[in-house]
């Protein structure tokens, strides 16, 4: 009886602190939640789609900094929208599923086609962009 009584109450504080943390993300300019991350020697790529309108969803973290990957403008002009999955294959390529919709947390917004981007983790240079339509 004790054992089913803490599962619940665990349970139930878990639900409300997830519950607070959305009422809170809802007024946050960019929301920033990996959903995946790739190893890469000494840093990492991480995956972070755009719940919100703005922001950047792709980044290499180094040193405990995120920045934009490849840079902040090629999330400006959407050549990535949504990076919501990503892959480092053995030849350094980041494979990165990008949805094409943002703000999904709010009133979803296609910004482009959903698309498949390899891009070399070294240059930062789009290799391949495989569009869906």
């Amino acid at each position: 009886m004790y054992r089913t009584a803490a599962c619940i109450g665990g349970c139930l504080l878990l639900v409300g602190v997830t519950l607070w943390g959305l009422v809170d993300v809802v007024n946050r300019p960019y929301l920033y939640l990996p959903t995946r991350v790739q190893p890469y020697g000494t840093s990492s790529f991480l995956a972070l789609p755009r719940y919100t309108n703005g922001g950047f969803s792709l980044a290499k973290d180094t040193d405990g900094v995120l920045r934009p990957f490849p840079d902040r403008s090629t999330h400006a002009q959407g050549v990535i929208g949504n990076a919501v999955d990503i892959h480092l294959d053995s030849r350094g390529l980041l494979w990165v599923l990008d949805s094409g919709f943002i703000d999904t947390l709010r009133a979803p917004v296609k910004l482009n086609d959903a698309r498949v981007l390899a891009i070399d983790a070294d240059s930062g240079k789009v290799s391949f962009n495989i569009k869906y339509h």
